[in-house]
């Protein structure tokens, strides 16, 4: 991602809370991987039963395939008032969640991270009455 993150820190909380739910997927995949080769050979694992290499494999691909589907955030901006969250490789699922982390940009202050609403300034940007305030002595 060539331009970073243009938009404020306001807004951490929804971009951490997006990414998590984009890798999650991935993130449950290699849980699963990895207690699979703990109990390989040991009946603590799969409901009492032994844990075979096969099942230990089927694991492993699960993850690789999981790792292949993570999405690639390719620009994280601000864009009227709201948050933008660009993907490549994104499933019309992880499409949601980033439609749902956008309305919800719309309610936070994207200076602090307080509630607040989309504002026109000059520039339309979702603020907390304190950082329009500041906003507008600013313009004048």
């Amino acid at each position: 991602m060539s331009g970073g993150f243009e938009c404020g820190d306001g807004w951490y909380h929804i971009i951490d809370a997006l990414c998590c739910a984009l890798y999650a997927p991935y993130s449950l995949a290699q849980q699963s991987y990895e207690g699979r080769l703990k109990a390989e050979g040991k009946a603590e694992y799969v409901g009492g039963r032994v844990v075979t290499a096969e099942d230990v494999e089927k694991a492993r691909l699960a993850m690789v395939a999981a790792g292949k589907a993570v999405p690639v955030a390719t620009q994280v901006k601000e864009k009227f008032g709201t948050l933008r969250f660009y993907l490549r490789n994104a499933s019309e699922e992880q499409f949601h969640y980033v439609h749902m982390a956008e309305v919800m940009s719309s309610r936070v202050c994207e200076i602090c991270g307080a509630p607040g609403t989309r504002r026109d300034t000059g520039w339309m940007r979702t603020l907390c009455d304190l950082h329009e305030a500041e906003q507008l002595a600013r313009a004048q």
